[in-house]
């Protein structure tokens, strides 16, 4: 029988896979969602594998107490709103317009900048918001 793992069945299933061959696995490289990351990083963390995750940047995964032994690639996105703002605050612009998807990913984002802008020059009233479909 043959099944396709996702998500935290992933991390179980690879780690009953190691533990019937008796492979010592010490770490997992993926997922590339932070969706995904998430539903695996409490497992790898229960198993103390390494987890390393290329793309996912998703804050909630920032708690180092909750995930000891997650790390990334990429920049979780508020070191990321934080960034960009600072971008446009060394370009001298105090008006901007923010585009965002409504998933999960492009609303955590967008909500970040918002909440941020004003602290970096850029009034609520000189933010223009749009926001796109997931799939536009």
């Amino acid at each position: 029988e043959t099944s396709v793992l996702l998500g935290a069945d992933c991390a179980m299933g690879f780690a009953d896979f190691c533990g019937t061959r008796g492979y010592r696995p010490v770490g997992i490289y993926g997922a590339g969602f932070s969706a995904v990351t998430l539903q695996m990083a409490p497992i790898t963390t229960r198993f103390k594998l390494l987890q390393c995750s290329p793309l996912s940047s998703t804050t909630d995964l920032s708690a180092a107490s909750s995930y000891p032994f997650f790390f990334r690639t990429a920049a979780a996105d508020d070191k990321r709103a934080i960034a960009t703002l600072a971008s446009a605050q060394a370009f001298g612009w105090d008006r901007a317009v923010l585009m965002y998807t409504t998933d999960r990913y492009g609303t955590t984002n967008g909500e970040q900048i918002k909440n941020r802008a004003v602290n970096f020059g850029i009034l609520p009233e000189n933010l223009a918001v749009l926001t796109l479909p997931p799939s536009f």
